[in-house]
């Protein structure tokens, strides 16, 4: 009973915690909504000069990494393997990538794919991004039945929340930290990741004349 009592305290708050983190997304949204300068118009070959280099401004990028969770399923501190491929269609972000985690790197008792919306802000040195949307997960838990040990496999829909913030050792290479929550019916997974950054903005070396290159609104 006390296992199963700790199980219970860790897996009720977490609903609370992803309602909390959904919230603020919310105002993140509303917020980016408001900014001015996301409502100019999209110039899908635009370019920016860094380093006497050609960079896209809207750019896909891909972050992949190893990481650590915590699940109200499994006694022990899942190891994950994880990778995300973030699309812009226009203005709008997008991510669709998937996570596997177990015992230790590279076994598997649960896998999850999710589809995600967000929001993006990039400079020469940052890149960051935080997303939510549904996840489809699948997994297997070590059950005991009559002192004989059994799987038990299970799949089932949830909500996924990522965070993440990347410092940039190139303009389209960096390395960073993300946090992320999923929550399902059946169990809350949260965790922290170490990622890569990779981005398709290079284009080549900088140009005298560009018309690709527009001037940045001023800011009082």
């Amino acid at each position: 009973m006390a296992g199963k009592s700790s199980i219970i305290r860790l897996y009720m708050p977490l609903p609370k915690i992803a309602l909390a983190a959904l919230m603020s997304l919310l105002f993140v949204f509303a917020g980016w909504a408001q900014n001015p300068d996301i409502k100019n118009a999209y110039y899908r070959n635009e370019e920016i000069h860094f380093q006497k280099k050609r960079y896209l401004v809207h750019n896909n990028y891909v972050t992949a990494g190893p990481g650590f969770a915590w699940s109200g399923i499994q006694k022990d501190v899942q190891r994950t393997l994880s990778v995300d491929l973030h699309l812009h269609i226009r203005k709008t972000q997008w991510l669709s990538g998937a996570i596997m985690s177990g015992d230790g790197f590279g076994s598997t008792n649960y896998w999850q794919l999710h589809t995600l919306y967000g929001y993006r802000n990039e400079n020469t040195l940052y890149n960051i991004g935080c997303y939510a949307g549904p996840s489809w997960n699948s997994g297997v838990q070590t059950r005991i039945l009559n002192g004989s040990k059994y799987p038990y496999f299970y799949n089932d829909w949830g909500m996924f929340v990522t965070l993440q913030g990347h410092k940039k050792l190139w303009y389209d290479i960096g390395i960073g930290l993300e946090l992320f929550l999923n929550y399902t019916a059946r169990q809350s997974l949260a965790g922290i990741r170490v990622t890569a950054f990779f981005s398709n903005a290079f284009k080549g070396k900088q140009i005298p004349y560009n018309p690709n290159v527009r001037a940045q609104p001023a800011h009082p």
